[in-house]
């Protein structure tokens, strides 16, 4: 990966993790858009940053392949959390206390089968950064009351 990239914030966190638009070798499974290239709110589409980390997450731990990247996947697996737990999550907990509170509860949950238990592990391995949006506030939402758990569609 060159230093331009890195500078963009387009920095893998493993092998199987990456911006597609900078490591072309990336398989179409393996790629994982960067902050850099979601689409803004500016152009209109922040429902598209959303279904992204969405389907990401799923598709991980369906898969059993890859980490989490980015805050966003990690407030929709957060959600993912409180739905399959019963944990009570405030809706505008900042990223860290948010980690810390997912951390102690999945010490004590035990996973009813292979994508939690791959979501756990995830979740186990992420370190939450200070970023914090509306988005993310919105991920959470939307898997604490996930209806298709582990299902994506493709229209």
């Amino acid at each position: 990966m060159n230093e331009k990239a890195l500078r963009a914030g387009c920095a893998s966190r493993g092998v199987e993790v990456s911006c597609k638009q900078h490591r072309s070798s990336a398989k179409e499974s393996q790629a994982t858009l960067c902050p850099k290239h979601f689409i803004s709110k500016k152009q209109g589409e922040s429902g598209m940053v959303t279904s992204i980390a969405r389907q990401s997450v799923i598709i991980k731990c369906n898969m059993q392949k890859s980490v989490l990247t980015g805050n966003y996947e990690f407030y929709y697996a957060a959600g993912l959390i409180a739905k399959l737990s019963g944990v009570e999550i405030s809706d505008d907990i900042k990223p860290i206390e948010l980690g810390k509170l997912l951390h102690q509860e999945i010490e004590k949950t035990e996973p009813k089968d292979e994508q939690e238990k791959y979501l756990f592990s995830m979740l186990k391995d992420y370190k939450p950064t200070d970023e914090y949006d509306e988005q993310m506030k919105e991920l959470l939402l939307w898997g604490k009351g996930e209806q298709y758990l582990w299902t994506v569609t493709i229209l």
